[in-house]
């Protein structure tokens, strides 16, 4: 969204900044780059050469950090575990795992997941000038609706 100074209103942009570069910045972001690589093509049997923001900033990608994080910190406890019949946990089930049950793992996962969406909406505010703001939605941003607005 951008002001349009002459005729006094805001316009809308549509775009695609998903599909932009993930940017780590850190070096566990780094490795958690690289394991989206990996865990792409042994879960969904995708080859990835690179990694889009939208790959770490969507739903479907709790999972995946879920996943990482349980590699990374080995020594947490496990309490969010998959559902029956299903080999992974669900994007569902980290979120309840986060604000309910405040499993470590899932909170560790939310933490980064907002970071990446922080690091992504504030490039595109930059790139944009967008002087009305940006409106996040999406099942995951609904679901931590909480999260996002509490005050520390």
């Amino acid at each position: 969204m951008s002001y349009n100074t002459k005729e006094g209103d805001y316009n809308v942009h549509a775009g695609e900044g998903g599909h932009t570069e993930y940017a780590a910045t850190t070096e566990q972001e780094f490795r958690l780059r690289n394991y989206a690589i990996k865990w792409l093509k042994e879960h969904d049997n995708q080859t990835l050469l690179r990694v889009s923001t939208e790959r770490l900033t969507a739903g479907p990608a709790l999972p995946l950090m879920y996943d990482f994080m349980r590699e990374e910190y080995p020594d947490l406890e496990v309490i969010c575990t998959p559902e029956a019949g299903k080999d992974r946990v669900t994007p569902e089930s980290v979120i309840f795992g986060s604000l309910v049950t405040e499993d470590p793992l899932c909170r560790k996962v939310i933490n980064q997941f907002f970071k990446n969406l922080a690091v992504m909406v504030g490039d595109i505010a930059i790139i944009s000038l967008c002087y009305g703001g940006i409106y996040l939605c999406g099942g995951v941003v609904d679901g931590n609706r909480d999260y996002l607005v509490k005050e520390e």
